[in-house]
């Protein structure tokens, strides 16, 4: 299993972590009709292939000095980075801002790929949908294309 080193300022996120202020980009989404989770596993596992990071975790460095690094989690497990849920009642904005300052305060898992997200619903006549993505894996451009790309009908579609 080949290992990346990861870069300076990926270090410096990771050496940021803490309990109680996580080094995540939290994105929330609010869609006017209801998602299938099926549908949504299967859009991130097809969409997902072309970002080898996400199914890839941090190895914190070893004794001989070698550098914290990415590698292929032999472990991947999509169910894992998907969950669904309902919002209690009475499922109002409220409730919603409750889940995700929970989830916010939550620090990921960093033995695994340093992603989550969350299909919240009923919640109006649609769903929300909560992203939990660390800083190591993707700033907030990066990970605006990454969003992009769940969403295009094509997911080839080029972006400038």
């Amino acid at each position: 299993m080949a290992r990346e080193a990861l870069s300076s300022i990926d270090r410096v996120w990771l050496g940021m972590e803490d309990p109680t202020h996580p080094m995540m980009i939290t994105v929330l989404l609010i869609f006017d009709a209801p998602i299938e989770f099926e549908r949504l596993q299967a859009v991130f596992s097809s969409r997902l292939r072309q970002y080898p990071r996400f199914r890839q975790r941090v190895v914190q460095p070893g004794r001989a000095g070698d550098p914290a690094a990415w590698e292929d989690d032999p472990a991947f497990d999509l169910d894992y980075h998907l969950e669904q849920s309902s919002l209690p009642a009475p499922a109002n904005e409220g409730a919603l801002r409750a889940v995700v300052g929970e989830l916010m305060s939550k620090q990921l898992d960093l033995a695994r790929p340093l992603w989550q997200f969350h299909l919240i619903g009923p919640y109006g006549s649609g769903c929300a949908l909560v992203g939990r993505v660390h800083h190591t894996l993707a700033d907030g451009p990066a990970l605006m294309h990454v969003l992009l790309s769940l969403t295009d009908a094509d997911p080839s579609s080029p972006r400038s």
